[in-house]
């Protein structure tokens, strides 16, 4: 059942009898008799404290072997894997209210045991439902903080059945799009040929179930694969298919995000101008949108492309502007996003570039630290930015001092970092 602590809401919503105060008042007894360890924490979205709970190990297995054989567990686990799933539907950024979306990866965070306790029982009691529904709940999560864990869970959802005429088709669009997602973990994480038989599986399956519209996905999937694997015309023509079915069907975000990644392809193939115009162009466009979730991060994606490219062609002051205005969307909106390092990684080129090799070694440390977390490669243009931030860095400190520097941006807090970065692009 619980793993690690847990909250009052969960104790009660999983354990709970229908009296409240005879639940509360168990509660306590437990407690007062050493079988609960009980502490106060500041709650997630940074309110008043609220109780958390924790039990000895010893006396946890204890607990789990007298619901067995009472026949009690089934129905316990299933009420903790429920709530947990309720949990992070709600905790999306899409359904939390404006002033709680900046905190719903660190909610998700630190029931990061539970969930994971909770996807385990749904996949062994084969409860396929559950199972897909909490992999559409943390795929984010997963992707920017936990990204080969994700991959293996979303491996294990798939594995557990499904296809084409297996399931009623609002079922199978869901399969497709889980397949979708897993092919972007896979990519994330450097694993190429499974992205590929991902991806592939995702774009036909769309196609079988005559849902054109949602091809522009593993489309877009298909071209970033070719454009890491160094395949430029390749993805340049699947970035253009991409784009024209997301625009087709007005899809704002999807249309966005596909551009990023054509202009990706472009950039690599040479195009260096047809790439900045293309992300000016869909910059303009969102802007104009409804500030959707999904349009702030297609913003946040185009912003980080156009600070890339403006480092290229000499224009550091707008490239840090575009830097600095996606990081702080990132951080008003997604909180820590696979964008976030290759953002550290353009600024710290133009604080080479602007004679501050100090900031420079620091923020590359940081990016690292935060590469090394979530398990990310470098891609071919935050490698540029990051190759070109070292080597001014590493030849106005020398050796020794830019080390030194580089492992105290390693080792400063994440949220340290990003505060900082802020301030500085907020003054220049």
């Amino acid at each position: 059942m619980f793993v690690g602590d847990f909250s009052l809401e969960a104790a009660e919503a999983t354990c709970g009898p229908d009296a409240e105060g005879d639940f509360l008042d168990t509660l306590a007894s437990l407690v007062d008799n050493s079988l609960l360890v009980s502490r106060a924490e500041t709650a997630a979205n940074g309110g008043d404290e609220e109780p958390r709970f924790a039990m000895l190990e010893t006396i946890r297995e204890y607990a789990a072997g007298r619901l067995e054989s009472g026949g009690e567990a089934d129905e316990i686990q299933r009420a903790h894997a429920l709530y947990y799933l309720a949990l992070a539907e709600a905790t999306q950024p899409e359904t939390a209210a404006p002033t709680q979306r900046e905190w719903w990866w660190t909610r998700l965070e630190r029931e990061h045991d539970n969930l994971r306790a909770a996807l385990r029982w749904a996949i062994q009691k084969g409860e396929r439902d559950t199972a897909a529904r909490f992999a559409l709940a943390l795929w984010r999560f997963w992707s920017a903080r936990h990204l080969g864990e994700g991959f293996r869970w979303l491996e294990a959802v798939l594995t557990m059945g499904g296809g084409p005429g297996a399931e009623p088709e609002g079922q199978e669009r869901r399969r497709a799009f889980l397949l979708l997602v897993a092919g972007i973990l896979a990519t994330r994480h450097g694993d190429y040929d499974r992205a590929v038989a991902l991806d592939e599986a995702s774009l036909t399956l769309y196609r079988d179930l005559g849902h054109k519209k949602s091809t522009h996905g593993p489309l877009r999937e298909l071209g970033t694969v070719a454009y890491h694997r160094g395949d430029y015309d390749r993805a340049v023509r699947l970035g253009e298919q991409a784009l024209a079915v997301a625009r087709e069907f007005g899809n704002a975000s999807g249309s966005a995000l596909a551009a990023c990644n054509l202009a990706d392809a472009l950039r690599a193939r040479g195009d260096l101008q047809e790439a900045r115009t293309l992300l000016q162009e869909t910059q303009s466009s969102l802007r104009s949108q409804e500030q959707t979730l999904p349009n702030i991060n297609a913003l946040i994606n185009t912003l980080n492309r156009l600070g890339s490219i403006r480092c290229e062609t000499g224009d550091y002051a707008r490239a840090e502007k575009s830097y600095v205005e996606s990081l702080q969307l990132m951080w008003q909106y997604v909180g820590r996003a696979y964008e976030t390092a290759s953002c550290l990684e353009g600024l710290a080129r133009v604080a080479a570039a602007q004679d501050q090799p100090e900031r420079a070694a620091l923020l590359l440390g940081a990016s690292a630290a935060l590469r090394d977390e979530m398990g990310t490669p470098l891609t071919p243009i935050a490698r540029a930015d990051h190759d070109q931030a070292s080597e001014a860095a590493l030849e106005a400190l020398g050796e020794a001092t830019f080390e030194t520097t580089w492992t105290g941006g390693n080792e400063t807090p994440f949220e340290t970092t990003i505060v900082a970065a802020l301030e500085v692009g907020s003054r220049n």
